[in-house]
């Protein structure tokens, strides 16, 4: 029973750290900075693989739509 518990409040930790650092690298996406935004993608999927969901985020926000 307890370790069910201490299981799963490690994974909601991972899974907060790697929101943390994917909130951090917006700034990249902001200035643009490709390289540092993937740097900070690949350390938060070391911590929960989710945040690869997050990849192509940064090309859908720098696209240049025609109005």
């Amino acid at each position: 029973m307890i370790g069910a518990y201490y299981s799963f409040g490690f994974n909601r930790i991972r899974q907060y750290l790697a929101i943390s650092i994917f909130l951090y690298s917006f700034k990249f996406i902001e200035n643009k900075n490709l390289k540092k935004y993937l740097l900070m993608i690949f350390i938060g999927s070391l911590f929960h693989k989710i945040i690869l969901f997050c990849l192509p985020l940064y090309f859908i926000l720098n696209l240049k739509l025609k109005t």
